[in-house]
């Protein structure tokens, strides 16, 4: 689905990536279409189609080398001749606005010019795909209690209405009728779930950054809507109701509907990444996986793609504990183990706990963590069911 409005129609001077066997002829249009999706599966996407004024190669003063892996993105760049039936050839737009084509892995890195420009158009169109980071405690001024407000999942972009009903610490909202609460099902894929899912909420003529869950749980308060309780909508350093804590889970969404992922990932501490790793596993998530790992540890990241299609859960059992005694970090270690219980299930499996330990690494005291090894001890046991 296209958000509305977001289909443009301009000039841009930069053109065509294909060389011409020969001489073209003079203004022969070609096409660049920019997309922007939070997730390479994501059906809810926002468009630019651009027509160049002449065919002056966008190549011209480039380089290109091969990549390592296929940079993690939510830009896409496809490239072909106007009015043809053909598709064009498609490229990953890194974050440096650099082209990465999946198909020979080499990424084209474009001449400054050229590549302040398509920044300019990738910018513009994430500010329209996006919502704003608001922080709760405008959020809650924003928003107040009776409000009514929509709802726009990031992924499907299926739309349902919610009023806020209560919450200090986060919105605690409930689908206004029946209609409302189907979508909002069906969003789920028929399944109440306490998975976090990326979504706009539009209030007015604004559309926000957040992250909801869906499990009906606790009061409820509007009759005949099928809903039995409310749900929980976060924004930007919510905290949740019991330890009055920010919630990574819904934290990492919040920051995904911003189109800010990558900053949150890259100024998170040791023991968020190992709660994202676990936000990962649990929701399938292989773009956070690959957020919080470093692709040249291409082995290490394929066992963990390989161990989320087998992995039903994975339950923190030593939470609290751990953030309690857990010292303060001296600024310049480069290196931290964390270790954590975990109870995993696996797919036809009960669940089994046992203590993992996570090595946490940076290059510089100035780069971000990344995880870079788990282990297990042999000692394990299944939980009674």
């Amino acid at each position: 689905m296209k958000r509305k409005g977001f289909i443009i129609f301009c000039l841009l001077s930069l053109t065509s990536m294909s060389v011409p066997v020969s001489a073209a002829p003079a203004k022969v249009l070609e096409t660049i279409t920019l997309t922007i999706q939070s997730t390479p599966a994501s059906d809810f996407q926002s468009e630019v189609t651009i027509y160049p004024a002449s065919r002056e190669k966008i190549l011209t003063g480039s380089i290109v080398k091969s990549a390592d892996a296929m940079p993690v993105s939510d830009t896409y760049a496809t490239l072909k001749q106007a009015g043809s039936a053909d598709k064009g050839t498609s490229y990953v737009v890194d974050k440096d606005y650099s082209l990465y084509d999946p198909v020979s892995q080499k990424i084209v890195t474009l001449n400054e010019k050229k590549r302040e420009k398509l920044r300019r158009y990738v910018e513009a169109l994430r500010s329209r795909h996006y919502g704003e980071l608001l922080p709760w405690k405008e959020a809650r001024q924003v928003i107040p209690r009776k409000d009514k407000v929509e709802v726009i999942d990031l992924e499907t972009g299926l739309r349902f209405r919610v009023q806020r009903r209560a919450g200090q610490d986060h919105a605690d909202v409930q689908p206004l009728t029946k209609g409302d609460t189907k979508i909002m099902k069906e969003i789920y894929k028929g399944s109440w779930s306490w998975k976090r899912r990326a979504v706009l909420v539009r209030a007015g003529s604004r559309y926000y950054a957040a992250s909801m869950n869906g499990m009906p749980h606790g009061g409820d308060g509007i009759p005949g809507n099928d809903f039995d309780g409310h749900s929980c909508i976060h924004f930007a350093g919510s905290t949740t109701h019991g330890s009055h804590s920010e919630d990574t889970g819904h934290q990492l969404m919040t920051y995904r509907a911003a189109g800010l992922l990558r900053d949150y990932i890259n100024k998170a501490s040791p023991a968020q990444l190992v709660d994202a790793f676990v936000l990962a596993m649990n929701q399938e998530d292989p773009q956070v996986l690959d957020l919080i790992t470093y692709p040249r540890h291409a082995e290490f990241v394929q066992d963990l793609h390989a161990q989320m299609q087998d992995v039903d859960a994975v339950t923190k059992l030593s939470k609290t504990k751990h953030r309690q005694e857990m010292p303060d970090l001296d600024p310049g270690l480069l290196m931290v183990q964390l270790r954590e219980e975990l109870a995993v299930t696996r797919t036809g499996s009960k669940a089994r706990k046992g203590m993992y330990s996570f090595t946490i690494s940076r290059e510089r005291a100035d780069m971000p963590w990344r995880i870079t090894d788990i282990s297990t001890g042999d000692k394990q046991k299944e939980k009674k069911s």
